[in-house]
């Protein structure tokens, strides 16, 4: 028996308690794998502009900046938001950390972008918003724009586990996560799309 979404904790609060808690480092290997090819493929272009999706506390955003990207950093978390604003304030660097949700459209112009970048924050939606997510990453993309992100992978040893919630969806401890399979993510990144034609997304199964 599924559960109705209405019935699911806030992820909102979830997120603002973990980075309030916890948070993350940003150096475990994939972290930095993800990072270090993002800024290779895109500062290929002089001033690149950048969007880094489900920014958390800002790792990702500081290092673009420092590679001289201009970064829009989003998260639906106030507490990681602010918690990004400081950690650039403090380097003196230009990062833009809105307080927005990936479930809405996003609020960058049509082909503003040379680079969006999403590490884990892709998937936590129902299909219909993921593909809608996934369109407006290619709306603000530029023709030869790049993607580079990493989401959970029906591998996880997670999957299958907590309340079903949708296809390939699970709510466990509150944490909701939608896990996708090769297939799935064919369908999402049509052969032609700029970042089908620049990267070979990486599905990961870690935290």
């Amino acid at each position: 028996m599924r559960t109705p979404t209405a019935a699911l904790p806030s992820q909102v609060h979830i997120w603002d308690t973990w980075h309030h808690r916890r948070g993350a480092t940003g150096q475990d290997p994939l972290h930095r794998e993800l990072r270090e090819r993002f800024v290779e493929l895109v500062t290929k272009v002089e001033n690149p502009r950048v969007a880094d999706l489900g920014c958390g506390q800002g790792h990702d955003a500081i290092a673009f900046a420092e590679a001289g990207c201009r970064v829009t950093a989003i998260d639906f978390s106030p507490v990681s938001v602010r918690q990004a604003r400081r950690g650039a304030a403090e380097r003196d660097l230009d990062v833009d950390a809105l307080c927005h949700d990936l479930a809405e459209p996003l609020p960058l112009p049509d082909a503003s972008m040379h680079g969006v970048y999403a590490h884990l924050s892709l998937h936590y939606f129902d299909d219909t918003t993921t593909r809608s997510l996934f369109a407006e990453i290619r709306r603000v993309l530029t023709a030869d724009g790049v993607l580079v992100f990493s989401v959970k992978s029906t591998d996880d040893p997670y999957c299958g586990t907590g309340d079903e919630v949708g296809p390939n969806m699970y709510c466990r401890e509150g944490h909701l996560r939608h896990f996708f399979g090769r297939d799935y993510l064919k369908d999402l990144l049509p052969r032609g799309s700029p970042e089908a034609a620049t990267h070979q997304p990486l599905i990961s199964g870690s935290v």
